[in-house]
């Protein structure tokens, strides 16, 4: 059987910072997230991908400086084959990778 995954890597920036996930990923500048990223612009909790059956979705978790998929502002939106998110307006950029892996 296959589990859906997601791939976080920063567009910019070591290879070290990427993950692979099969669970929720939140990101923000907090330390306690999945993700933890310092940039301008980026709150504590920032935005969240989470899988819905095997689709991957993001959403912004209520921020100031907004959460944006592919150069548009965004409140929840399914990621598509390749994607960057951008956290914030001087924020970071991530490229996400939907995936599929064996068990």
């Amino acid at each position: 059987m296959k589990k859906s995954t997601i791939v976080v890597q920063p567009l910019e920036g070591p290879e070290s910072a990427t993950i692979r996930s099969t669970e929720p990923v939140v990101l923000g500048s907090d330390a306690s997230c999945d993700y933890s990223v310092e940039a301008p612009g980026v709150s504590k909790q920032h935005a969240e991908v989470y899988r819905v059956g095997d689709l991957w979705w993001v959403r912004d978790l209520g921020t100031d400086d907004g959460t944006y998929l592919d150069g548009d502002i965004i409140e929840a939106e399914p990621v598509p084959r390749k994607a960057v998110l951008e956290l914030g307006t001087d924020g970071i950029a991530l490229l996400l990778k939907p995936d599929v892996l064996d068990r």
